[in-house]
Order: structure tokens, then C-alpha cells, then sequence
């Protein structure tokens, strides 16, 4: 069995995932990136067009050929092996990569943790959310889009950015994630919760409140 499909992953970007064979292996391949570099096979790019290259196939990162999905979002990526292991690169101005830091941009695929469980993966602008088994909802990256509690500060990075998996809403089991200025989570009973950037009342909850936890979507 082959095939691919080729993914649009912001501005000046393109990812094509190939799934080659009867063994399933998954191929990540970038094809185009924008002048910055950020999100591709490790190289410092600085034209805006490039001939494609595989994900991992420079600098010390390792070769996989078993993605089984994959997100991405303006300057950052992640996708999940068929192992369950989680992996991002590319902007981590808030840590958005999960791997603890933040503020230098990473150019090869980063595991984060070391959890083999990954269900979902979603990218927003300045955070990232994923599930694990269970339905168990872990975000980090900007304070107060992660979705912990964490205050929002308009300024730019701040002390309260997640550099690490949070876990959100303990004892919730998520269905389906998707994440913007925050994020947005379906629960097994079906009930829809939002959290982050409410300025044109996109969470909701009937207020243009800003929330840091996830609130209940209040049906009218």
C-alpha cells in the first residue's frame, strides 16, 4: 500500500506525509518553508523555496518512518509515532515544544516527556494540547492559553508560560481537542468547554471574559 497526503501548514509551508508499504511505515516530508527556517529538517533555511527534504534526516536527529499524525500552526509542529510517543520542533518563543525550555527556536523533531500514550495532537498560535489514553488533556505554552489557571500577560513571554505537559481539568476523559487562542474540548457526556481568548465572545459562555480554566459553553 502507498500513498500521501499532502498537508498545508501555514504561511509559505507544506508537509506531505507518505505511507509506504504493508509494514505502515509514515514518512514526514516538508516540501516548501517560509524565510525563517522554522519547522523543517533541521537546516537553517533562507530562501522561501526549497527542494523538499525529509523531517530528521539532518543534524543529530534521528530517522523515523512511522508518523501516524501530525499538527501544525503558523511556526510550529508536532506529530505522534505509531510508538505513541509525542515529538514538536520549531518556534518556542512560550515552550511551545514541551521539552522544558523556551525562546530558542528548535530545528529537529523533540520528544516531549516521555510518555508513550499520545492520542491527539493540536497546535494554536502560542500553546499546544494533546490527549494521552484515557482522554486525559495536557497542554503548555503561553500563560494563560494553557488552559491551568495560569494569568494571562499581554506583554509577551512571562514567568507563567508552560514549558512542560499540564494536565487540564483533572478527571475530565476528553473525546476531541482543538486549540486556537486557547482551546476548545468536547468531554465523554458530550459536553463542549472552552478556555483562552474570549475578546468576540468565542468561548461561549455568553461574556468576553478571558479564561485560564476551561468554562462550560452556555447553550441559549
Amino acid at each position: 500500500i502507498e500513498g500521501r497526503v499532502s498537508v498545508i501548514t501555514g504561511p509559505g509551508a507544506s508537509t506531505r506525509f507518505d505511507h509506504r508499504g504493508a509494514a505502515g511505515e509514515g514518512r514526514l516530508v516538508q516540501t516548501r518553508t517560509d524565510a525563517t527556517g522554522r519547522g523543517n529538517n533541521g537546516v537553517a533555511i533562507t530562501s522561501p523555496l526549497q527542494p523538499q527534504a525529509q523531517v530528521g534526516t539532518a543534524g543529530t536527529s534521528t530517522l523515523f518512518t512511522d508518523w501516524r499524525t501530525l499538527a501544525s500552526q503558523d511556526l510550529t509542529m508536532c506529530g505522534i509515532r505509531k510508538n505513541g510517543q509525542l515529538y514538536c520542533w520549531g518556534e518556542s518563543t512560550y515552550g511551545q515544544i514541551g521539552n522544558g525550555t523556551k525562546g530558542t527556536d528548535i530545528l529537529v523533531p523533540t520528544q516531549v516527556g516521555t510518555a508513550s500514550d499520545w492520542e491527539q495532537i493540536s497546535i494554536g498560535t502560542s500553546n499546544v494540547c494533546g490527549t494521552r489514553q484515557g482522554g486525559v488533556l495536557y497542554c503548555w505554552g503561553r500563560s494563560g492559553y494553557v488552559g491551568n489557571g495560569s494569568s494571562y500577560n499581554a506583554g509577551g513571554p512571562s514567568a507563567g508560560d508552560r514549558t512542560t505537559p499540564a494536565e487540564i481539568k483533572p478527571g475530565t476523559v476528553w473525546l476531541q481537542i482543538s486549540i486556537q487562542n486557547g482551546g476548545c474540548g468536547i468531554d465523554i457526556l458530550g459536553k463542549p468547554y472552552c478556555w483562552g481568548n474570549n475578546s468576540q465572545y468565542q468561548l461561549g459562555d455568553g461574556t468576553i471574559t478571558f479564561r485560564t480554566t476551561p468554562v462550560p459553553v452556555t447553550a441559549f
